[in-house]
């Protein structure tokens, strides 16, 4: 099964995204769904997923920080 992390700071849209496809039947499966770029870098060190979904604008770690790393 694919992992993916879901990285959102406001938290209805995160929740939307969550719930807007079916993970499961698609072999995917949220490992973190957290809200701000230093929570998702940890827990991509932690799970080494294989998609990543970012906002840009989030507090802590934007986006764009956190996929250069």
């Amino acid at each position: 099964m694919n992992k993916v992390i879901i990285a959102e700071d406001e938290f209805l849209i995160r929740i939307g995204i969550e719930s807007s496809l079916p993970w499961n039947d698609l072999n995917i499966e949220i490992v973190a769904s957290v809200a701000d770029g230093e929570q998702a870098w940890r827990s991509y060190l932690k799970y080494k997923p294989e998609v990543l979904i970012t906002d840009i604008r989030m507090p802590v770690l934007d986006g764009i920080k956190l996929i250069k790393r």
